[in-house]
């Protein structure tokens, strides 16, 4: 089984998201992973899956299409920018329902009535698969920051030594992907947000720099070096510490410091 981690701590037990309106087949998955050590978090609307998602992270997320306020559809589409692993538990039969679920980027697809030890199984071998196909080979899935701080991109973590110091929000950590994507290249405040929200300009006016402070306040939090900086009229630059320390060298080097 993977591991996965908690801020502060050693390695953990993975956590499951169960979406799920009927409460009896709810209960009776979550109980079932739980004695295997999984750690189980339930939810019966999508409202309610979205808003966890939005402040958790998820190794899976088993996704039922029936539920009480929207298609389960619905929650892959908003999600697929995230790490989890979709497993989708249907009573649904027809192939259209298989091969819209797929589209919108579902990992595996079972059909209710279900064994609880295939679903096991199939939580397994998706998890290898996932690592498998980045290239990873079973290996932790993360992004080197600087020195020996990593981003789990699983977890939503900054760590370093399988310790994490910070975790990150759906939109921190897709803010933060993306700097990693562009290193030392402006990004405007459209990108971001188009990045984090599918729109091209959030709700909220300042919504993109209280995000950007709050990605700021956890990598100094994690001792990271790299910088964030202000870029005027062309939005945010994302600076590592080893770029950072060649700048102030350069500088010095030239009489400026």
């Amino acid at each position: 089984m993977f591991g996965t981690l908690k801020s502060g701590s050693r390695l953990r037990r993975e956590r499951v998201l169960i979406v799920e309106d009927d409460t009896g087949t709810r209960q009776l998955i979550a109980g079932f992973l739980k004695r295997l050590g999984y750690e189980c978090i339930e939810a019966w609307t999508v409202a309610s899956a979205m808003r966890l998602i939005e402040s958790q992270a998820f190794a899976f997320v088993i996704l039922d299409l029936e539920l009480e306020d929207e298609e389960g559809y619905q929650l892959l589409h908003h999600s697929r920018a995230e790490q989890p692993i979709y497993i989708v538990v249907s009573s649904r039969t027809d192939v259209v329902d298989r091969l819209l679920s797929f589209e919108l980027g579902a990992d595996d697809y079972m059909t209710k009535p279900i064994d609880l030890r295939e679903l096991h199984l199939r939580l397994q071998r998706s998890g290898k698969r996932s690592a498998l196909d980045v290239g990873l080979k079973g290996e932790l899935l993360t992004r080197e920051l600087d020195g020996n701080l990593r981003l789990n991109m699983r977890e939503r973590a900054i760590m370093s030594d399988n310790r994490v110091h910070c975790l990150l929000n759906r939109r921190e950590f897709k803010a933060l992907c993306l700097f990693l994507e562009r290193p030392n290249k402006p990004i405007s405040r459209d990108d971001i947000s188009r990045e984090i929200s599918g729109r091209r300009h959030m709700k909220e006016s300042r919504a993109v720099d209280v995000l950007i402070s709050n990605i700021r306040a956890k990598l100094a939090a994690s001792g990271s070096q790299s910088k964030i900086k202000n870029v005027r009229g062309e939005g945010y630059i994302f600076q590592s510490s080893e770029n950072a320390a060649g700048d102030v060298a350069n500088a010095e080097l030239a009489g400026l410091v």
